[in-house]
C-alpha cells in the first residue's frame, strides 16, 4: 500500500507533496470521463515504477489498476477547519498512471474511474420481473457487477412494470441510461427517474423519493454567491466538503451570515452592500453533480473547493 498525506497522525507536514486534483461525480447516464490526480515531489522510485499503479495489458493478460481512496477537507489549523466536513471524496481504481520529470520537478499523474466496471467490459445482467419492485432487480444486478461494493438503493417501492424487462449490458453508462429512460415519468409528470451513481466505494440507486436530513451550508462556507445554471438548477461553490455526495440534499442559509464585524443597515437606499452578507438563494436543493478541485499549495481559497450542481426542491427560492 502506498500512502501520501499532509496530516500524518493528525500533525501538519509542511514538507508534504503537492497534490492537484480534479474529481467529477455525477449520475452514470451522463458520463464525464475519469478524474485526474497529480502528485508533485514524488521520489525517483515512484517514477521508475509509475505504470504499476494503472491497468496493464501484456499479451492477453490484463492486470487491473490499484484501488485508490482520496480524503479531503479542511484539516486542523487551516481556515474554516471542521472535522465533520472532512471525508472520503473519491474511491475508485487507477486506470492509467505515468510519471514526468522536468528539470527539478518530478510528478506522478493518475486517471481514476469509480470502479473496474468502467474500464473493462462487465456483465450487467438485468431481469426486472413483472409486478416486482425495481429495487429487487437492481440489487441482484449490483451484486454481480460490483462485488464488495456497498449498495444504497433508495427508490419508491411503487416502481413496478406490468411486463418483464430483461437485458444484458456491457457498460455501466448504457445500463444507467436504460434505467433512466425506463423510469422517467413513471410516477408523475415531474418524475426524473432513477439515477445510478457509483461513488465513495458504494453503488447508489436514487429517485429523490426518500430524502435524508439536509446538510446545512453556512454562509461562510460559500465561495461567492450561488448562481443559476438552467431552469430550477443552480451551482454552489464552497470550501472543500468531504461530507456531501451526489444525491444528498443541502440547505442554504436563510438568515444573516453572523460573521464578526457585520453591519446591519436599515435604510433600503443604502442597504445594497448588505445583500452581499447573505445568500441570494435559500431553501433545500438536491445535489446531482459534484466537482472536487484541489491544489494543496495554492494560497487561493478557490483552489481547494467543492462545486455542486443542484436542483431546487419545494420551498427553495
Amino acid at each position: 500500500m502506498k500512502r501520501w498525506q499532509s496530516f500524518p497522525n493528525g500533525v501538519f507536514n509542511p514538507a508534504a507533496q503537492n497534490v492537484l486534483m480534479d474529481f467529477m461525480l455525477t449520475a452514470e447516464d451522463t458520463p464525464l470521463g475519469g478524474s485526474s490526480l497529480k502528485i508533485e515531489g514524488v521520489s525517483l522510485d515512484d517514477l521508475k515504477q509509475s505504470t504499476q499503479y494503472g491497468a496493464n495489458l501484456v499479451g492477453t493478460t490484463y492486470t487491473p489498476g490499484l484501488d485508490i481512496r482520496v480524503f479531503g477537507g479542511m484539516g486542523k489549523g487551516l481556515p474554516l477547519a471542521n472535522p465533520a466536513q472532512q471525508g472520503l471524496i473519491l474511491a475508485g481504481t487507477v486506470f492509467q498512471s505515468y510519471g514526468n520529470w522536468e528539470g527539478v520537478n518530478q510528478s506522478l499523474d493518475m486517471v481514476i474511474y469509480p470502479a473496474q466496471a468502467f474500464v473493462q467490459p462487465v456483465n450487467l445482467t438485468f431481469n426486472w420481473l413483472a409486478g416486482t419492485p425495481l429495487s429487487q432487480a437492481l440489487a441482484a444486478t449490483f451484486s454481480n457487477a460490483f462485488p464488495g461494493y456497498k449498495q444504497v438503493i433508495q427508490i419508491s417501492p411503487n416502481r413496478k412494470l406490468s411486463y418483464t424487462q430483461p437485458g444484458v449490458y456491457s457498460s455501466v453508462d448504457r445500463f444507467a441510461a436504460m434505467i433512466r429512460r425506463l423510469t422517467e415519468g413513471q410516477l408523475s409528470a415531474n418524475d426524473q427517474g432513477v439515477s445510478i451513481i457509483v461513488q465513495s466505494g458504494a453503488v447508489y440507486a436514487l429517485d429523490g423519493t426518500a430524502q435524508a436530513k439536509p446538510k446545512q451550508l453556512n454562509f461562510y462556507d460559500l465561495i461567492g454567491q450561488p448562481t443559476w445554471l438552467t431552469f430550477k438548477q443552480i451551482q454552489i461553490k464552497t470550501v472543500m466538503r468531504g461530507d456531501i455526495l451526489v444525491g444528498d440534499v443541502v440547505e442554504l442559509p436563510n438568515q444573516l451570515s453572523g460573521l464578526p464585524g457585520q453591519v446591519i443597515q436599515t435604510n433600503p437606499v443604502t442597504s445594497i452592500p448588505g445583500l452581499r452578507q447573505n445568500s441570494i438563494f435559500t431553501g433545500k436543493f438536491s445535489v446531482n453533480q459534484i466537482r472536487q478541485i484541489g491544489n494543496f499549495r495554492s494560497p487561493n481559497g478557490a483552489d481547494w473547493c467543492t462545486i455542486m450542481n443542484c436542483v431546487s426542491l419545494a420551498g427553495a427560492s
